[in-house]
């Protein structure tokens, strides 16, 4: 239950949305890099409140490049050499 509390407050602090409708943002930065480590640092939060949780769903604009999209997948699935986030992706176009 304290899992649940902390992400909760986590994810209302962070992003825009509600419980009840859910979470979401858009990250703007202007490299890959930079993209993929502040992916990863809100992974690591709600993966911290759901350690058993295996999936994710990504929701793309199909105004993405492919190589972004693979870069986001593999940030998704693991920390490189630390700890294995979401194995299981799901890709929703929006």
């Amino acid at each position: 239950m304290a899992s649940i509390i902390f992400l909760t407050s986590y994810l209302s602090k962070t992003f825009i949305g509600s419980e009840e409708i859910g979470f979401q943002t858009t990250i703007n930065n202007p490299t890959s890099t930079i993209l993929v480590a502040d992916l990863q640092k809100h992974l690591a939060e709600i993966k911290r409140a759901f350690p058993e949780e295996g999936q994710a769903v990504l929701e793309i604009s199909d105004k993405v490049k492919y190589q972004a999209i693979a870069e986001l997948v593999t940030a998704i699935q693991e920390i490189v050499g630390v700890a294995l986030l979401f194995p299981e992706i799901v890709i929703k176009e929006i």
